[in-house]
């Protein structure tokens, strides 16, 4: 233990400029098919801070971020320190009255926000939206230089005792964290670092700034849960226990995993037995530190031969532990004491909360030290965790003060009394909330009221209504003659429909508990995000086909639930299922994809809903004859008659995503040719039969190359080589669905593979929409060789192009549905249509040119940035 902890002594932002400086070629994000390099993200950030220093941002101005997980959030981190000011990570899932206390609380000047942020209302600073082109190219000057290493960097807020969030002020101490990783890991165990944790959550720190300040490579996920591709094999993988056991059981782990850090729960013996087994390489590292510590104070490599329970450790480089009695004195090994943290990596204390600061950090004669309230012993040269002396605990990782629940309870109109307590479930932490009530309160009422002030991970799994509670001769709350918890199935009407059980059975394993009825609401029984992608999965493995985790929210119950599903699942005595009912447009139709289902485009849907009913199309009783080798006419034939079934005449809207634009053409042609007005509206599809100039591949062959041997070293020169092999490798394998593909759909996804590359399309003359995913890997590159997804000779009619963020498989799902949504509404309401199917529009547009432009929003993502 270090009695005198050095000072911090360098900057966070400087120390990532240093790094890109000696290796500016060298990848430094991947991201859904991109990298980025070390040298173009160290452009963009000095681009921005220049524009961010001109809005005001220098010493003590703080910088409110609200944006979606893409290289341009961890450009705007890096960019804010680099101006000289600090970053608060807002959560796009807090309720809005908890994001705008925090906004208040925390006199932010500076709001940061993309095209899928929330509104934050009432907000007085300046809000400005990183569409990247705009704020770049104006930007002038130079951000402040020589700024010090102890100023402040970032503030996290975490839940508090007093009934709200506390701001824990954080300086650049994370810098010594960096070093001690850059020793305690080689750097092929850091090379590619899994940055899978919410900015809002300590453990991000450690993910985005000791790779990138290391010479390593973030691959930036939503979550631990999301699967990652091929090319973005992580190497370290950081996650709470309660989420590497939803890995292990999924199987999801990367082999290429070297490395497993934990930390933010309790770590068992038996996870720990879990994780070893069928991992001989793998490294499991328990990791222990507060926030206001900086995340990582201890750490504990955990033996194979693991007796008992884990330890957390000893102290990392540069902290020193000190366990203490009430007395503040030491206390022997073998005793319980309370856990005190000095060093570097300490807070500068809490946010507009002097007396809170004054009483959790100390001044002792190994100099500043954090109480942190966990207890803990010393035995046989490390750690061992011993529990709280109050009532904190941590729910998936994140802090939770008991006493913050009980307030927000209290504030209920009707409740004069109000106890949180924690109960295990299924190897996790849950929440149950007993309310005393003066008038009639139902569990539902309750947890709703509480979901606007309180984070999901901070609802009570459960909350249970009493008259009076138990009480001991002292007037305390008796927990011991607390009610049980009531497993009893409610009144929900009919029994379960045979739809409506393997939903049931999910929910009641991801939630733990016994009794779902079709009626009950997955999120009233306590399911919170994370809980949703687990039912999602677990659905998918169970019923054989993609269940969106966005579809649960949409519809919470077994039985709306079991509806979604039995709308959009692919149908066997009919082709036309609806997706949607909605406003008196015309329908839109949706035409099934690479799955043979329309499940994609349920989202896009929703969104549409207030204007038209959306109906999705499927191969239904011609998917095995297809299958086995029908052609495109019988199929294009048998969608045509019964979408004159559901709609006798036009107007007819027509949209196809991937795949399934071909089929989306073949059917506007069709109808076209009997007479009819069609829209057509082609979702990141491209035709791929024709094939690009030959002076067009000689370029794009030149650009890869040139991507390739950028690279400085052999070894990501070699990666991105193997990488563009692999999938021109798989392009020329031709029937040969991705692995990705659900076994149930792989037959009719290499069907649809062969029809695309020999499909030879005709041409359509009506208005189309040409959406494109801005993120483009080679091979899209390759087929948009006319600027039009190689479609520009079929479409001879006006033609609209949007270009939309997100990547191939993201455009339609959350959050960046919005932006593909309202770029289909534009479109639809940009002719009028006469009801016999004759556009009245005062004018045509030129052909292949925008009617609208989203300009602004591809600049926003291209990677290599502009040159200046």
């Amino acid at each position: 233990m270090n009695k005198h902890a050095p000072t911090v002594t360098a900057r966070l932002e400087q120390m990532f400029h240093d790094q890109a400086t000696c290796t500016p070629d060298a990848p430094a994000i991947y991201f859904r098919g991109q990298v980025v390099s070390y040298g173009d993200l160290d452009e963009t950030v000095e681009r921005l801070a220049r524009g961010f220093s001109a809005h005001g941002v220098g010493p003590g101005v703080l910088v409110a971020i609200s944006l979606q997980r893409t290289p341009w959030m961890v450009a705007a981190l890096l960019a804010t320190m680099k101006a000289g000011g600090a970053y608060l990570p807002l959560d796009a899932r807090n309720p809005p009255e908890r994001t705008r206390f925090m906004l208040d609380d925390s006199g932010c000047a500076l709001l940061l926000v993309d095209s899928a942020s929330p509104p934050m209302e009432g907000f007085g600073g300046v809000v400005l939206e990183l569409s990247g082109g705009a704020l770049i190219q104006r930007a002038s000057g130079a951000p402040i230089s020589n700024l010090a290493p102890s100023s402040l960097a970032y503030v996290i807020y975490t839940s508090g005792s007093t009934g709200a969030p506390k701001g824990v002020m954080l300086g650049h101490g994370a810098a010594h964290l960096v070093r001690w990783a850059e020793r305690a890991y080689s750097f092929e165990q850091r090379a590619r670092v899994a940055a899978t944790t919410s900015l809002a959550f300590d453990p991000s720190i450690f993910e985005i700034f000791m790779p990138l300040c290391t010479g390593g490579a973030i691959v930036l996920k939503q979550n631990a849960l999301e699967p990652f591709a091929p090319d973005e094999q992580p190497t370290m993988l950081d996650t709470v226990p309660s989420v590497l056991a939803e890995l292990c059981r999924m199987d999801a782990i990367p082999p290429s995993v070297g490395v497993l850090n934990v930390g933010g729960e309790a770590l068992t013996s038996a996870l720990v037995r879990e994780v070893y087994s069928d991992r001989p390489a793998m490294v499991l590292d328990n990791h222990y530190g507060p926030t206001e510590a900086t995340t990582v104070a201890t750490v504990a490599r955990i033996p194979r031969d693991l007796t008992g329970e884990p330890s957390i450790g000893r102290p990392v480089r540069g902290a020193t532990i000190l366990l203490l009695d009430v007395a503040g004195e030491p206390v022997p090994e073998g005793e319980t004491g309370e856990i005190h943290i000095g060093g570097p990596g300490l807070a500068l204390g809490y946010l507009n909360r002097p007396d809170l600061t004054a009483a959790r950090f100390l001044q002792g004669p190994a100099g500043r030290l954090y109480r942190t309230g966990d207890l803990a012993c010393w035995r046989d040269g490390a750690l061992h965790f011993g529990g709280r002396l109050d009532e904190q605990v941590k729910i998936r990782g994140f802090r939770v003060e008991l006493g913050e629940v009980e307030l927000a309870l209290m504030r209920i109109p009707g409740i004069e009394r109000a106890l949180v307590v924690v109960r295990p479930a299924s190897g996790r932490s849950q929440l149950i909330g007993y309310v005393q009530a003066r008038r009639a309160l139902t569990p539902l009422t309750v947890r709703a009221a509480l979901a606007d002030w309180l984070p999901d991970y901070m609802l009570p799994a459960r909350i249970i209504v009493v008259d009076a509670f138990p009480l001991l001769v002292s007037g305390k709350i008796d927990h011991g003659r607390l009610p049980e918890l009531d497993d009893a199935p409610a009144d929900n009407g009919p029994p379960p429909s045979r739809g409506e059980k393997p939903i049931i059975h999910v929910f009641e394993e991801v939630l733990a508990r016994r009794g779902v009825g079709p009626e009950d609401s997955f999120f009233d029984l306590g399911g919170d995000s994370l809980a949703s992608v687990q039912a999602a999965l677990r659905l998918e493995e169970m019923l054989g086909y993609e269940v969106p985790a966005a579809l649960i929210h949409q519809s919470p119950t077994p039985r709306a639930l079991a509806g979604s599903l039995d709308h959009g699942r692919v149908r066997t005595e009919g082709h036309v299922s609806l997706l949607a009912p909605g406003g008196p447009g015309p329908p839109l139709f949706c035409m099934a994809d690479l799955f043979g289902h329309p499940f994609n485009y349920l989202s896009l849907a929703r969104r549409l809903s207030a204007e038209r009913p959306v109906h999705g199309v499927a191969p239904g009783p011609l998917q095995r004859a297809f299958t086995e080798g029908g052609d495109l006419p019988s199929m294009t034939r048998s969608f045509v008659a019964e979408l004159r079934g559901a709609r006798p005449q036009g107007p007819y809207l027509i949209a196809g995503y991937s795949a399934g634009g071909m089929l989306a053409l073949d059917v506007a042609c069709a109808l076209e040719r009997e007479g009819e007005t069609v829209r057509l509206i082609l979702l990141d599809s491209s035709l791929q039969g024709r094939r690009p100039s030959l002076d067009f591949v000689k370029r794009w062959a030149l650009a890869q190359a040139r991507g390739v041997f950028a690279a400085r070293t052999l070894g990501a020169a070699a990666e991105r080589a193997a990488a563009l092999l692999s999938a021109l490798t798989g392009r020329k394998a031709r029937g040969a669905p991705p692995d990705w593909i659900p076994r149930s759909q792989v037959a009719f996804a290499a069907r649809m593979i062969r029809l695309s590359a020999a499909y030879r399309a005709q041409a359509f003359s009506g208005p189309t929409l040409v959406i494109r995913a801005m993120e483009q890997g080679p091979l899209e590159q390759l087929h948009d060789h006319d600027g039009l997804l190689g479609w520009s000779e079929v479409l001879t009619g006006p033609v609209v192009q949007a270009p939309v963020l997100g990547g191939h498989h993201d455009f339609l799902r959350e959050p960046w549905v919005d932006e593909t949504a309202r770029a289909v509404s534009r479109f639809l309401s940009s002719f009028e249509i006469a009801p016999q199917g004759r556009r009245l529009a005062s004018g045509t547009p030129q052909r292949g040119r925008p009617l609208y432009n989203s300009g602004a929003q591809q600049e926003t993502r291209r990677w290599p940035p502009t040159r200046p």
